[in-house]
């Protein structure tokens, strides 16, 4: 049902939105005229500038690539999927997977928290001076 209503709204969006590339040039020459014409830079700085934050871009993806690539590689080895298979079945309803993926989430960003502090507070007892 909900397919045969979001149907006429997917061949509008389909038909008239642009390419998200042509979003990306046109933002991209307005933050050029606006770097040049507000703050007064040069067009060679800020190709610069733009080219210098586009290699740091890069690596940040790179970086949630490679944390995608591993997620999906632990979540489809087999012991994961024994226990997931293996998992009571309110877990295999809609909502409760993603309740669980919460609760691990912060569970495991607590005890990231917590080990930073504690490192860090061992730094600072340690630190000369």
């Amino acid at each position: 049902m909900l397919k045969m209503i979001s149907k006429p709204a997917v061949k509008l969006v389909e038909r008239y939105l642009p390419d998200p590339y042509i979003f990306v040039l046109l933002l991209t020459l307005i933050a050029s005229v606006a770097a040049i014409a507000i703050e007064r830079q040069t067009p060679l700085a800020v190709l610069r500038f733009w080219g210098d934050g586009f290699w740091g871009l890069l690596t940040f993806s790179m970086q949630m690539l490679l944390v995608l690539v591993t997620g999906f590689m632990l979540a489809s080895s087999p012991p994961v999927k024994r226990i997931l298979q293996k998992s009571p079945a309110p877990l295999k309803r809609r909502v409760a997977p993603s309740s669980l993926v919460t609760l691990v989430s912060l569970a495991a960003s607590w005890i990231n928290w917590g080990l930073v502090s504690l490192s860090a507070r061992c730094l600072l007892k340690s630190w000369p001076g």
